[in-house]
């Protein structure tokens, strides 16, 4: 399972942005999550 916490559409660059909140220090390990993230999104919407 994808979660992400915030996914919004920039309307003037045609893009989403998504948005992982955290409330503890940055991790390195929380990077390698993002661009899981992100790579699994693009595949989403390519589908789309």
């Amino acid at each position: 399972m994808i979660i992400i916490d915030l996914l919004f559409y920039h309307r003037e660059l045609q893009c989403l942005v998504a948005i992982d909140l955290k409330i503890d220090d940055f991790k390195p390990e929380y990077m390698g999550k993002m661009e899981f993230y992100l790579e699994a999104l693009d595949r989403i919407t390519a589908v789309q």
